[in-house]
This record gives structure tokens, sequence and C-alpha cells, in this order.
């Protein structure tokens, strides 16, 4: 069964599902995004208008969205309370925002603490004490603006780290809060650090363009759950905010085809690539869609590209390796999952794979290394994931 991409700010998706998409994820939950370039002057297929681009505008129309104020950004009384207590509106600007970072992350504060499985609003990060980089981001503007400390959401390149939830492949985007002090230094609030960026592809973007990063994940989320319609729904509203959203275009697409919507799935798919003709995960669903349906000539002209595409993506060598495991191929699936390794070296379920890969073929030594090596990873996750609540800093620029 072929592997699916779907693109969405961050969270992790869980729930195995066939067939597979590719959706963005942002460490926003942003989706899997099939890489490949498509260069030259060839001709584009993705500028026909067909009966099912005036269908999805239908139901774009028919879309009612929230405000912001009502949904990501809102803050009940007790939170507005607690931080009227805590924080001294006569501070001045920057003591007011170290103590705010303080009431949410620290351990004589809330302790809320990173966590990717589920995109939350802002009173729901603060009742859970929990969040991906969107939520908190979400949490933190909203409590900086009550204290009157300008405060915005900022979209940020990261280099492309992948996970996959049963057959869908994710990839991740990433999200910070930021804002300008009256004295003309920038801060950043980022809950993950340790991820490299390149700031020239950044970009702050206004309320309404969160709050539809929110519905794609949520969306994203509803996809890997099997709940497509409500899938539907939330990206409908995603595009609805921000029409040239290609990674909610692309997830919406999945949404569609799993939901048995063959010609709306193809329809979004083309609409991504005529907003993006570099989204990969839109060009290599686009082309799964074709090849499940034996249309062989239109998928060809991209094959060579998509796998490309997917030799740089260690969970397409994880998913052949289980392949050639389940055929009972266990020096091939090694084979492939070193492959993985070498792309992502810290994945315990790689290293699990391996054990029993080398057990199947008498190699115990080889297997209770690979069953080490997890062990640790593992043990490391753990104490990363205590050490996120004291990375969260305030980086201070001229």
């Amino acid at each position: 069964m072929p592997l699916e991409s779907v693109n969405t700010p961050e969270a992790k998706l869980k729930k195995r599902s066939t067939p597979t998409d590719s959706m963005s994820l942002g460490l926003l939950l942003s989706s899997l995004i099939i890489t490949v370039t498509l260069t030259g002057c060839t001709t584009s297929p993705w500028h026909l208008a067909t009966s099912q681009d005036q269908k999805l505008e239908q139901l774009l129309r028919d879309t009612v969205t929230e405000q912001p104020a009502n949904l990501t950004l809102y803050l009940s009384p007790e939170i507005i309370s607690e931080l009227d207590a805590k924080i001294n509106q006569k501070w001045t600007e920057v003591r007011r925002l170290q103590a705010l970072r303080e009431l949410l992350f620290s351990e004589t504060g809330r302790k809320i603490s990173y966590d990717s499985m589920m995109t939350r609003t802002a009173l729901e990060t603060w009742e859970a004490g929990l969040g991906n980089c969107l939520s908190i981001s979400h949490l933190f503007v909203a409590a900086a603006r009550h204290l009157n400390i300008d405060a915005h959401l900022k979209t940020v390149s990261v280099s492309p780290t992948w996970d996959q939830q049963g057959l869908i492949m994710i990839r991740y985007e990433h999200i910070v809060a930021v804002g300008e002090l009256s004295n003309g230094d920038d801060y950043v609030i980022d809950l993950l650090p340790e991820l490299s960026s390149d700031s020239r592809d950044s970009k702050v973007i206004d309320d309404l363009e969160a709050l539809s990063h929110h519905y794609n994940n949520l969306g994203a989320e509803s996809v890997i759950e099997g709940d497509y319609p409500r899938a539907i729904l939330g990206l409908l509203k995603a595009i609805k905010l921000t029409p040239e959203f290609s990674d909610a275009w692309n997830n919406i697409g999945a949404a569609y085809r799993r939901n048995g919507e063959i010609e709306l799935a193809e329809a979004s798919y083309h609409k991504s690539l005529r907003l993006d003709r570099n989204n990969y995960s839109a060009l290599g669903n686009l082309t799964q869609l074709y090849l499940s349906q034996g249309r062989q000539d239109e998928a060809k002209q991209f094959i060579s590209q998509v796998n490309r595409y997917y030799r740089r993506n260690p969970y397409f060598h994880y998913y052949i390796a289980q392949l050639r495991f389940r055929s009972g191929d266990y020096q091939d699936a090694i084979k492939y999952l070193k492959g993985a390794v070498k792309l992502k070296p810290f994945d315990p379920e790689f290293y699990d794979a391996l054990a029993e890969s080398y057990r199947r073929i008498g190699k115990e030594s080889q297997a209770k290394a690979a069953t080490r090596m997890a062990e640790k990873i593992r043990k490391q996750e753990d104490r990363l994931r205590l050490a996120r609540r004291h990375w969260t800093q305030i980086v201070r620029t001229r």
C-alpha cells in the first residue's frame, strides 16, 4: 500500500488507515510533504477549472468560521484573574514579559510543557498544562496582549523532520510567539530552540491566519483519527480563512480521498499545486491517486521525482522495511532500516524493528545492541520532555 502525506502545524496523528496520505502539520502540525521540484517550462496541468472546482467554491461559501478572540485566543475570567493577581500592570514591560514566562513555564508556575499530540486553544492549553508549539503560542500571545505586551505568532522555517502514524507520514513545521518591546527590542518565545531555522523564510502571521493553521491542524488530526467528515469541515474552515494555503488544500485532498470523494480529492490536489508548484506532498498524493486508478500516463511524468523525494524520507525506508519483513526478507528489511537510521538516527522504533529483524536471522548480539539503542533513545526523550520547560526563553535582539 502506498504512503500518502499530510501537511499541518505540529501534532502527531494517530491511527492506522489506508490508503496513505501526506498532510501538513506545523511544528505547527504540517504534513508529510512529498518533496519533488518541478523544473523547466513544462505545461502545467493544474490550471484547468472543473465542475469540482465550482463545487469546492460553493462548499467554501457555505462554511462558517469563528473569530480568534472567541476561540484560539479566548481567556476565561479565571485565567485573567490569575494573570492580574500574579503580574502587576505597572511593572516595566520587560518585567511583565519575564513574569509571564515564569508563570506559564517555570516549576513555581503552571509548568506548561510541550506535547506534540494535540492542537489546543489558549484556554485548553492552560487547563491541560500541555500543548504543541501552536497551542502554547496561542496561550502566550493571548496572555501577553492582556498584559499590554505586543505579541504575534510567527511561522519558522525548520530543517525537515518526519514522523509516521500508520500509513500516514507527517512533515512537521514550527511556530513561535514573537513581539516588539517599546524600547525597540524584539523577543521570541520558542518551545523548540534546538530546531535549526532560517529566519529568511520566517513570517509573522495575523490572528486569522493563525486560526487557519489551527483549523488545518485539527483537520489533519481528524484525518489520522479516521473522522473524515470532521476533517473536511475543519480544513474547509482553514481554507476559507486563508484561500492561498496550499498545505490545507493538500490535506483536504487527503481527507476527500479517504472519504471516497475521489474527484474532489483530485481537484484539491490540483488547487494545492496551482498555489505552490513545489508542494511535494500534493504532487506525491496526486501521483498515488493516478496510480490507484490505473492512470499510468498521467502518473509517469512525476514518478521519478516522487521517488527521489521518498529516498530522502526515513519513514519511506521504514515502510519498505516493514513490507520486506512481512514477506520474510529479513536481510532486505535490515538494509532499509539502516537507511532509515542514517536519515533519522534517533527514532527508537527503527531500532526495535532492527532488533526483531536481526533475531529472525539468528544475529542475537546485533539484536541486543539495537534494543539497547532503542532504550537509550527513549530515556533521552524522557529527559528532553522534562527539560523543554526550561528551554523556553526570551531572545532579545537589536
